[in-house]
C-alpha cells in the first residue's frame, strides 16, 4: 500500500509540474506576441527618429530674415486647419536653417506676383492646382518641389520665388526632403489631417478653436494686438469675436453683404472712415472702431464691467438699434435694462414680437444673440487660459 501511495503522490506531482510547464509556455507566448506588436507599432517611428538625427540638410539661410506670404485659398484657407499646418512647417523650417521668416497671409493677387518678382516679397506659398502664376511674371519666377504629402493630398503646395532668391527654393528642397522622412513631418501631417480634428476639447471647451501656439492665436494676432489696443480691449477677446463672425477666414461674404474677418458691412466701415473692408487689416480697424463705438455708447449708459463687455458685442452681432429694443422691452417687464443677464431673459419673448405700454418690437431670434455673446465669452475664456497676452 505504501509503495502504492507514494507511485500515485508521484504522479500528482509530474501532473503539477506539467501544468505549470504549459502555463509558462503560454506565458512565454503572450510575452512574445506583445514584444512584437510592440516592434510593429514602434519600429517605424523609431526609424524616423533615427533618421531625424542624420538626416540633417544644410543650413543654407542661417541669419537672413525672409518675408513669406501665403496665397489662400480653397484648400490652403485661414477658417481650416491648414493655415495652423503652414505656421508649423514654416516654424520647422525657420528652426532648422536658424533664419527668420516673416508670415503674412492673403487672397491671390497680381499685385501679390509683382511684389514677389520686384523682391518686395522673398517667397510665396501656393496651391498650385488652384493658383498658377500669372504669365507676365513666369519668367521671373522659379517653384520648388511640392511641400505637402502629394500620396495622401488631391493637390500640390509650391513655394515660388524670384531668380535672385534662388537659395531660398534650393533650401526649401533639401529640406523638405529630408523632413518629410522624420516622425515630426508624421506627427504634424496627422494632427491637422485626421478625420476627427485635433482641436476638439473635452468638457465646457468642446469645439473651442484651440490657438496655433501658445503666443499665437492667428496670423493676424499683430493687426488684431494693433486696434484692440486703441479701444482698451483685450486683444484675445477680439480674437474670440473674429473667431465667432469669420472662423479666421478673410474673405468671407455673409448672405447680408457683411465682408471678412470682423464681417463688416462696407457701409459702416465707411461711417468709420475705412474705404476697403476686403483688407483684413483695415477690415480689423474698421471692426474694432465700430466694437470702440458701441462700448462708448453703452459706458455712457452707466453700464459697466462684464454686463457692458457682452452687451457691447450683443450690439455688434445685432446692431445698436436692435440692443436698444432690447433694453426697452426688459425695463418693459421689470428689468434691469443695464444688466446682460436681465435682458438675455427677455430675448426669448422677441420669436413672437413684443407690444407692451407703447413699446412695440417686430419678431426677431434673440436667442441667436444670447448663443452669440455665450460662444464669443467662452472662447475669450478658453484664450485666456492658453495664451500668453
Amino acid at each position: 500500500m505504501r509503495q502504492i501511495k507514494d507511485i500515485y503522490e508521484d504522479n500528482e506531482l509530474v501532473k503539477r509540474f506539467e501544468k505549470l510547464s504549459v502555463r509558462r509556455k503560454n506565458l512565454v507566448r503572450v510575452s512574445v506576441a506583445f514584444l512584437i506588436i510592440l516592434l510593429i507599432i514602434f519600429l517605424p517611428k523609431w526609424k524616423l527618429i533615427q533618421n531625424h538625427d542624420i538626416s540633417i540638410s544644410p543650413k543654407m539661410l542661417m541669419g537672413d530674415t525672409i518675408n513669406c506670404t501665403i496665397i489662400i485659398d480653397s484648400k490652403i484657407n485661414t477658417g481650416r486647419p491648414s493655415i495652423r499646418y503652414a505656421y508649423e512647417m514654416v516654424s520647422a523650417f525657420n528652426r532648422q536653417q536658424q533664419c527668420t521668416v516673416n508670415m503674412s497671409v492673403s487672397p491671390n493677387s497680381d499685385s501679390i506676383w509683382r511684389d514677389l518678382s520686384d523682391g518686395a516679397i522673398d517667397i510665396i506659398v501656393f496651391n498650385d492646382s488652384g493658383d498658377s502664376i500669372p504669365s507676365a511674371y513666369a519668367d521671373d519666377i522659379i517653384t520648388s518641389l511640392p511641400v505637402n504629402n502629394t500620396d495622401r493630398d488631391d493637390f500640390e503646395v509650391l513655394c515660388a520665388s524670384g531668380y535672385e532668391n534662388e537659395k531660398i527654393i534650393d533650401a526649401v528642397n533639401f529640406w523638405f526632403s529630408h523632413f518629410k522622412q522624420t516622425y515630426e513631418y508624421k506627427r504634424l501631417y496627422e494632427k491637422y489631417h485626421q478625420k476627427h480634428s485635433v482641436f476638439r476639447r473635452s468638457g465646457k471647451y468642446d469645439n473651442m478653436m484651440a490657438p496655433m501656439t501658445r503666443y499665437q492665436i492667428s496670423p493676424y494676432d499683430d493687426m488684431v494686438k494693433k486696434y484692440s489696443k486703441e479701444i482698451g480691449w483685450d486683444w484675445r477677446l477680439v480674437s474670440a469675436l473674429i473667431y465667432q463672425e469669420s472662423k479666421f477666414n478673410s474673405h468671407v461674404i455673409s448672405s447680408g453683404g457683411a465682408v471678412g474677418l470682423m464681417q463688416v458691412k462696407e457701409s459702416t466701415a465707411r461711417k468709420h472712415g475705412v474705404s476697403n473692408v476686403y483688407n483684413p487689416e483695415m477690415n480689423i480697424k474698421a471692426g474694432t472702431r465700430v466694437l470702440g463705438t458701441l462700448y462708448r455708447i453703452y459706458a455712457a449708459k452707466g453700464i459697466k464691467g462684464a454686463d457692458l463687455v457682452q452687451i457691447t458685442l450683443a450690439a455688434y452681432n445685432a446692431g445698436d438699434g436692435r440692443m436698444s429694443q432690447c433694453m426697452a422691452v426688459a425695463k418693459s417687464e421689470g428689468k434691469d435694462p443695464r444688466s446682460w443677464s436681465d435682458i438675455s431673459e427677455i430675448l426669448p419673448l422677441m420669436r413672437g414680437g413684443y407690444s407692451n405700454e407703447g413699446v412695440n418690437v417686430g419678431s426677431f431670434s434673440g436667442r441667436t444673440m444670447v448663443r452669440h455673446v455665450r460662444i464669443v465669452m467662452q472662447q475669450y475664456d478658453y484664450y485666456k487660459r492658453t495664451v500668453v497676452e
